[in-house]
C-alpha cells in the first residue's frame, strides 16, 4: 500500500523485466549487436530504457522502426496514434537530430524522428561492427 491502506492506495500491479529490442526497417533487415531493454511497469505506465547497436545488414530502405516492446500501447491514445512519447540519444553513426521517440497505439512499435517530424530512415544509420548506437528512454501507456 502507498499513502494508506485503502483499495485505492493498493499497488498490485508491478513488474521489471527485460526485452529483446531491434532496428527494424521497412525493407531489407539489420543485424543487431546489442539491443537488450530494461522496463518497469507499474499499473498502465511502462518506462523503458534501452541501447541499441548494429552489426551488419542486408539491404535495409525506407522508415526504421523499434520493434519488441514488451507490452502493446493503448489502443485509445487518441486520434493523433501517440500512446507514449520520450527520447533518442544518438552516438557512433547514428544521427545526432534524431531525438525524439513515439510510441504508436494499439503496438509494440516504436518511432524516431526530428524536430521537424522526418522520421528516422535506414540510410541514416551506420551498420558496422557496433555501430548505428542509441539510447532511448521513454514511457507509454498499455491497457495489460
Amino acid at each position: 500500500y502507498l499513502g494508506g491502506t485503502g483499495a485505492a492506495n493498493k499497488l498490485d500491479d508491478y513488474e521489471e523485466g527485460t526485452a529483446t529490442i531491434s532496428y527494424t526497417p521497412a525493407s531489407g533487415s539489420i543485424t543487431m549487436f546489442y539491443n537488450t531493454a530494461r522496463y518497469v511497469k507499474i499499473g498502465q505506465l511502462v518506462f523503458m530504457e534501452f541501447s541499441l547497436s548494429c552489426n551488419g545488414s542486408s539491404s535495409p530502405s525506407g522508415l526504421v522502426k523499434l520493434t519488441g516492446l514488451p507490452f502493446t500501447a493503448n489502443s485509445t491514445g487518441g486520434s493523433v496514434g501517440v500512446a507514449g512519447t520520450g527520447g533518442a540519444f544518438g552516438g557512433y553513426q547514428f544521427p545526432t537530430d534524431q531525438t525524439n521517440v513515439y510510441v504508436h497505439n494499439g503496438s509494440t512499435n516504436a518511432y524516431v524522428y526530428d524536430d521537424g517530424g522526418n522520421y528516422l530512415q535506414a540510410s541514416e544509420i551506420g551498420y558496422g561492427y557496433n555501430a548505428g548506437q542509441a539510447g532511448f528512454s521513454f514511457t507509454y501507456r498499455t491497457n495489460s
